[in-house]
């Protein structure tokens, strides 16, 4: 089966709001029946959500997160996906609304498309240490995750109210349960996910490179929480959405152009 990150790589622009909103209602159906068996799944994404032939989304097999009563630790690769709480108990306890967590922040991911890494300070393919970055940006209590309106428009109110409660960073801020927000989400019928997820004559969501920008003024990001690696972007100070050089680069060029001008 292909998934809806492979969709969105193939389309190479987010999914349409419609089609993310039957996408997570059809995750929350499955999440639902996984948390009544006593399971979490710890591995919901875009990569682990699977299109079957007739167009269905399905969680894709999971070892699930707790093993012999311990929380399974995460892998290489999974930091972009790690809920709050699996960074730091004072966020609340694991358990089935970090699975809440990890589907809303993909929700996210399939609205943004292939841009969505940058809305993250140091989270992209040039950042210096990826995986620390989400460590951050997941693990730091006074930033919170950007709304699901940086990263489309013309957002159905009832999705946009649901990602944004699922991706609280507290525990008991988040829904209940899957079933309550499923009971938030508008009682409209699940759509099939097309092959061509896109109709053109319908405006596609705008990228986390255009919205998610102007999501806040730049803000200082906070410390790691303790135990966790630094990230360093060489020469380069993150300074919440933007990037800016350190002062001793701007004298070095200051210093250049001086020197250009004297000769």
């Amino acid at each position: 089966s292909e998934s809806l990150a492979d969709r969105v790589k193939r389309e190479g622009r987010g999914l349409p709001p419609d089609v993310v909103r039957s996408a997570v209602r059809q995750a929350l159906l499955g999440l639902a029946v996984l948390h009544k068996a006593g399971r979490w799944a710890g591995n919901v994404s875009p990569a682990n959500l699977l299109v079957a032939d007739d167009g269905r989304v399905k969680l894709g097999d999971s070892p699930g997160l707790v093993v012999d009563g311990n929380v399974r630790p995460p892998r290489d690769g999974q930091q972009k996906y790690l809920a709050p709480e699996r960074i730091d108990p004072a966020f609340g306890a694991v358990g089935p609304r970090t699975d809440l967590y990890n589907l809303g922040f993909a929700a996210l991911e399939l609205l943004a498309g292939p841009g969505f890494d940058d809305a993250f300070p140091g989270t992209g393919a040039d950042g210096f240490n990826p995986a620390a970055a989400w460590l951050r940006v997941h693990g730091s209590a006074d930033v919170p995750v950007p709304p699901a309106a940086a990263f489309g428009k013309r957002l159905p109110p009832d999705l946009t109210r649901v990602i944004d409660r699922l991706v609280r960073k507290d525990v008991a801020d988040r829904y209940p349960s899957a079933e309550a927000a499923l009971d938030d989400l508008d009682a409209v019928p699940d759509l099939p996910i097309p092959d061509d997820a896109y109709d053109d004559t319908v405006d596609a969501p705008v990228g986390a490179g255009t919205n998610a920008a102007d999501y806040e003024d730049p803000v200082l990001l906070p410390e790691l929480p303790p135990g966790l690696e630094e990230v360093s972007d060489g020469d380069v100070e993150v300074v919440g959405r933007r990037k800016r050089r350190t002062p001793w680069v701007r004298v070095v060029a200051v210093a250049l152009v001086l020197g250009l001008a004297l000769v």
